[in-house]
């Protein structure tokens, strides 16, 4: 049981760096995009 939660709260990490990065990109894109 308790292994299960962990492996749980590992992925969602792993979904929520996943998450922060895509938004961080695309906010760099944005940036390059509309300084031009």
């Amino acid at each position: 049981m308790q292994q299960c939660e962990r492996e749980y709260e590992n992925i969602m990490k792993y979904i929520n760096n996943n998450i922060m990065l895509t938004i961080y990109i695309i906010h760099m894109k944005t940036n390059d995009y509309i300084s031009e």
